[in-house]
């Protein structure tokens, strides 16, 4: 096969998704209530003093493994970097006041007591349009808060307006339209399982086995109930009617249920795969 592409073949190719011109964008911050009370501006002032934005990277965090043959790379989680933005400050400097509050929420600044986590989250989006004004994309930024508060550069002879750099930590974030996909193919399937169970064409051992697949499911979580509530009354007696410990009587219920879990996952798979196994098992 030869390989001789065209001018036009590289327009026409590039015209129907288009170029990022990476200078549409809102970047919308949600601090807690209490960074508010008080504060020169709100969030929504906020995303107009947003000079710059870095979409922050992620990656794999892997072990090397090996077993047998070649070192292999084993993911075991995935890591994100900081998330950094400019500020241009107003005369008042209340965007810098605003992370200022918000920081001293996280760490007391008399006291230098931590507050708890729920009381200084917050959440960060960002939002990309194209050259029409259509939303193209959102990153979500669960769990945000301020990491850093960067230096404001004064001179005499300095005439560009201050700016401010803010680094953001956060739990993770993702793209909203990957989730509004992932929303939608999981209801897809779920309309695919429900049409074809309804439909008298559907075969007797179809519908046996979603019925099969779903009391497996419903035993695995019955005995996984069961566990913790006979860990409770181990836990009283100190033993239970075999003589077993604690804690070897909770081992042996809690094995029992995830067995029962292992089982019910397999007969999912089995359901799966007689539709041409369209739930990605």
């Amino acid at each position: 096969m030869s390989f001789n592409p065209s001018i036009s073949d590289f327009v026409s190719q590039i015209s129907k998704k288009g170029l990022l011109h990476a200078n549409r964008y809102i970047l919308s911050i949600d601090a807690p209530e209490a960074v508010l009370n008080g504060a020169g501006g709100g969030n929504e002032d906020m995303q107009y003093r947003v000079a710059d934005f870095t979409l922050p990277g992620k990656s794999v965090s892997t072990v090397e493994t090996k077993i047998y043959g070649p070192v292999r790379q084993a993911p075991y989680a995935m890591t994100y970097d900081q998330a950094t933005f400019s500020l241009l400050l107003s005369e008042g400097l209340w965007e810098r006041e605003y992370f200022e509050r918000w920081m001293n929420l996280i760490v007391d600044y008399e006291s230098h007591k931590v507050e708890y986590a729920n009381k200084y989250l917050g959440k960060m989006t960002l939002s990309v349009y194209n050259a029409g004004g259509t939303l193209t994309q959102a990153y979500n930024f669960v769990d945000a808060f301020p990491l850093s508060l960067g230096d404001v550069a004064f001179a005499y002879s300095n005439e560009e307006p201050a700016t401010c750099q803010i680094t953001i930590s956060y739990l993770k974030y993702i793209s909203s339209m990957t989730h509004e996909n992932a929303a939608r193919s999981s209801s897809d399937v779920a309309d695919l399982a429900q049409s074809a169970l309804t439909n008298p064409d559907t075969p007797a051992a179809l519908s046996a086995g979603f019925q099969g697949a779903k009391k497996a499911s419903d035993r695995a979580v019955k005995k996984l109930e069961n566990a913790v509530g006979k860990t409770r009354e181990f836990a009283e007696a100190g033993r239970d009617r075999f003589g077993r410990s604690v804690e070897q009587a909770t081992d042996a219920h809690v094995k029992n249920a995830l067995n029962s879990a292992g089982k019910a996952k397999e007969r999912a798979r089995q359901f799966g795969r007689s539709f041409g196994n369209p739930f990605g098992f």
